[in-house]
């Protein structure tokens, strides 16, 4: 099996690092000590390449169908952690495919464990959007920009930054090209 680090990261993601290290370079925390958790991490490829690019400690990854060696199995309800036990949490296109309840029930879960949350999500603006998300996800519940920041407002929460990503196809789905955003939400 080859190691999901010796694939790398997918260009999708490299926004990401950019919001991570902008935002953690201001945490009076060591952080290559500092626990931090990977919700929804699959194979585990970007959470080991964010804490190998950035010098952090490796992530807690969790997902309720796990496809890597180092990320656990989950139920999608409850993280097994104790109250506020990590610095930051990543939501990495996980979202959209839960219902509204189940999004509002996780973030909440999230923001249990941790101050601060990093979201890449799929955000449709346009007919077109909608439709490929459709297509990617038929029981998936997408919000476009402002309805997250929306919802990320009525918990009291704070948007720290809000990133347009280019619009581009996703590289392990090819023919979903929908607008993407990155959320930097904290409490």
């Amino acid at each position: 099996m080859i190691s999901p680090l010796a694939r790398g990261p997918r260009d999708r993601d490299l926004p990401l690092l950019d919001a991570l290290e902008r935002h953690l370079a201001t945490d009076r925390v060591r952080l290559s000590d500092a626990l931090w958790l990977d919700v929804g991490a699959g194979d585990g490829r970007v959470g080991l390449w964010l804490a190998k690019s950035l010098h952090l400690r490796d992530p807690i990854q969790l997902d309720i169908h796990p496809r890597g060696p180092t990320v656990l199995p989950f139920d999608g309800r409850r993280i097994p952690l104790p109250d506020r036990q990590c610095k930051w949490v990543l939501l990495n296109w996980v979202l959209h495919h839960l219902s509204a309840d189940a999004q509002l029930h996780l973030l909440l879960e999230c923001l249990r464990v941790a101050e601060r949350l990093f979201i890449q999500e799929d955000t449709p603006a346009l007919p077109q959007d909608w439709e490929s998300c459709r297509r990617h996800d038929p029981n998936g519940h997408f919000r476009n920009a402002p309805n997250w920041v929306a919802l990320f407002e009525s918990m009291g929460l704070r948007v720290a930054e809000l990133l347009t990503l280019p619009l581009r196809a996703a590289d392990d789905v090819p023919d979903h090209v929908t607008s993407r955003t990155l959320f930097v939400v904290s409490r």
